[in-house]
């Protein structure tokens, strides 16, 4: 959060992957535009981590997440500000879209984290498992401490961070 930096296996996250892959798409479904996502500062992380070993052994299992949400349509905006548009669209054409990438392989690639959470023909059904941060915040507030707010400052720091190395470019 004090400086804009952010992991160094931001190649391998998730959650990145997940941006690499609409900004390769160029879209997203309108069904998308209200997902949300949490970016968590190492040094909030750390220092909420640190604070809570020091609870009793009998109540350490934490959830050490933020509970500030940036909607996707705001982080769509801002990758479209730095040459990343991503237009959005109907479902059926993003899955569309989606298929056509999928074939190409050097788009497919890029849509790993995409892929890993989208529903294919013939696949079971993925159930997602409810966390809830409402103990550790309880018990955060009563160390004195919260989640500071997830600034737009602090979004465009870090999305100008990733794609200052580069990382939404096609050639990797």
């Amino acid at each position: 959060a004090s400086d804009g930096e952010f992991q160094i296996n931001f190649t391998s996250n998730a959650a990145m992957g997940v941006l690499k892959g609409y900004a390769s798409l160029g879209c997203a479904s309108y069904g998308q535009l209200d997902n949300t996502m949490e970016f968590s500062p190492i040094d909030v992380v750390a220092k909420i981590t640190v604070a809570l070993s020091q609870t009793p052994e009998e109540c350490r299992i934490f959830h050490v997440i933020t509970d500030q949400y940036i909607p996707m349509i705001q982080i769509f905006h801002e990758m479209e500000t730095m040459g990343h548009p991503v237009a959005f669209v109907e479902p059926d054409d993003f899955a569309k879209a989606f298929a056509k990438a999928q074939r190409n392989p050097q788009k497919a690639s890029r849509l790993t984290s995409l892929m890993a959470y989208a529903y294919g023909a013939g696949e079971r059904e993925r159930v997602s498992l409810n966390m809830s941060r409402e103990y550790t915040l309880q018990v955060l507030y009563r160390l004195g401490l919260d989640w500071p707010i997830t600034s737009w400052d602090y979004l465009r720091r870090f999305m100008h961070m990733l794609n200052g190395l580069g990382y939404f470019d096609e050639a990797e």
